[in-house]
């Protein structure tokens, strides 16, 4: 027998709920765990010990060539599940396509969170247990958690984010800042990481721009910018890099995920905006420098101990209902200033 984790989100909140899993695999032993991702995170759980199968499902192709690989690949989908010979399920995501693949499994236990933000009325009565919600703002590892204590029964600690670097990474890490701020040399290493595919979530570019070149200039910083694969965010990226153009910041394209973690790791400090790799950053033990907009940070704030969130509130929050164009800055960051921004950096690295 085996335990199915469901977590159809992003990769962030993959990784979110790698202190959940862990709390599963030092309660059940020997007890194989599988989990059920969206097409993509599946990366975030790569080398991760507390789980002994991944299975991912992507989003479905339109038009008759994507009505013939949905059938595939949700034939694919079912036989995994019938095939995994699950006692329970334990759905992070509450969704309801996580509700009907939980039901397909054939598992008389099925657990969730009753959200009535998430998923359809009908499909939350397809769960055997509904837990209350409760506490909209608290963490999201301490929610996982709950949902995975309830399920052992015993009380689940908050160990930290957990991701595995591989050696070839770190290696290729060592080689890539040997470059330009090789160990012995007292230049420090900063990963920036400005860039989102939602605008909201962004900081204006200028400030970036203006706040890498006083890390450079006055803390001896060699300053990497890194940004997703999407068209806008490199379009942002390069823009920022060629604002700061005096400082030279370095400008990494076409990084792997464990690239990244291992850029991360080898760093300093972390500075950038509400994303996955600000998770990444904490899962590696990177101290982190992060800005926040319409996301409440109580809820998402890095899960780690050495960080530091900017955050200016806005009405929009206080009712959870994003009524600042997304398209833009959002109020809430604009008001975050370079200056708030270079002294969260000294005060989380201690540099003077």
């Amino acid at each position: 027998m085996a335990i199915l984790v469901i977590k159809l989100k992003h990769i962030g909140d993959v990784l979110l709920a790698t202190p959940a899993l862990r709390h599963l695999k030092a309660q059940l032993g020997t007890e194989p765990i599988s989990m059920l991702v969206r097409g993509g995170t599946e990366v975030a759980l790569a080398g991760n010990p507390d789980v002994h199968d991944v299975f991912s499902v992507g989003s479905l192709p339109q038009g008759r060539r994507g009505t013939r690989a949905s059938w595939a690949e949700n034939w694919r989908l079912f036989r995994w599940l019938r095939r995994g010979n699950f006692r329970a399920v334990i759905d992070f995501s509450a969704s309801d396509r996580g509700a009907i693949c939980g039901l397909l499994t054939g598992a008389r236990q099925r657990i969730t969170y009753d959200n009535p933000e998430t998923g359809s009325s009908f499909c939350r009565r397809l769960y055997s247990t509904r837990l209350p919600y409760g506490d909209y703002a608290e963490h999201q590892v301490v929610k996982d958690l709950k949902l995975a204590g309830f399920f052992t029964g015993a009380t689940a600690k908050s160990p930290r984010l957990r991701y595995e670097v591989t050696p070839a990474a770190t290696a290729w890490a060592e080689k890539f800042w040997s470059r330009h701020a090789p160990p012995g040399t007292g230049i420090r290493r900063v990963v920036c990481h400005p860039t989102s595919r939602w605008m909201f979530k962004c900081w204006e570019r200028h400030k970036m721009a203006r706040v890498v070149c006083e890390l450079v200039s006055c803390h001896r910083a060699h300053v990497v910018i890194t940004h997703g694969a999407h068209e806008s965010e490199t379009s942002m990226a390069r823009e920022i890099a060629a604002s700061a153009a005096p400082a030279r910041p370095e400008l990494a394209d076409g990084l792997s995920f464990d690239q990244l973690a291992a850029l991360l790791k080898t760093a300093d400090v972390f500075l950038g905006i509400d994303t996955a790799p600000m998770h990444l950053a904490a899962a590696v033990g990177t101290k982190v420098v992060a800005l926040f907009g319409p996301s409440p940070p109580e809820r998402w704030r890095p899960w780690c101990d050495a960080y530091r969130v900017l955050h200016q509130p806005c009405a929009c929050q206080t009712n959870r209902n994003l009524t600042c164009p997304k398209s833009a800055v959002m109020q809430c960051l604009q008001a975050v200033s370079e200056a708030q921004v270079l002294a969260a950096v000294r005060e989380v690295s201690g540099w003077q």
